[in-house]
């Protein structure tokens, strides 16, 4: 799995856009790839997939956004862990699983860029539940 941001995707695979740059980087590397774009979400590749899966982001106030990168990419791995998720099983999981993962990882930064800092902004399990449970 390779995660980089929208900057680092962009510099990676020069390309006009994200969704280009995801295609283009996805034909030599890893078997999954995960683009964060800030305020604009998500980009996932899985192998094997046509189009790379789209993930929007909460829209919250931004106060700092120092240790949005680490939560997110944090609640990730929490998830495939919590799952039993090992290297293999990456390319086992389906787009709804993705999504649902993505959208728990996009929380988690979402509440991070609410604070001033990096580990003292970091939400706990039960604040990133929350805020899922709250209809966009």
């Amino acid at each position: 799995m390779l995660k980089v941001n929208r900057d680092e995707l962009l510099w990676l695979m020069p390309a006009e856009d994200e969704h280009t740059a995801i295609m283009e980087l996805a034909s030599s590397t890893p078997a999954v790839i995960v683009s964060t774009l800030g305020s604009h979400g998500v980009l996932l590749y899985r192998q094997g997939w046509e189009q790379p899966l789209e993930v929007a982001s909460r829209t919250v106030p931004v106060v700092d956004t120092t240790g949005a990168g680490d939560a997110f990419m944090g609640a990730l791995l929490y998830g495939l862990a919590k799952e039993g998720i090992s290297h293999a099983g990456l390319l086992a999981m389906d787009g709804a699983q993705w999504f649902n993962l993505c959208a728990f990882a996009t929380a988690a930064a979402a509440l991070t860029v609410g604070k001033i800092g990096a580990m003292s902004a970091l939400p706990n399990l039960q604040e990133v539940n929350q805020l899922l449970l709250i209809v966009r």
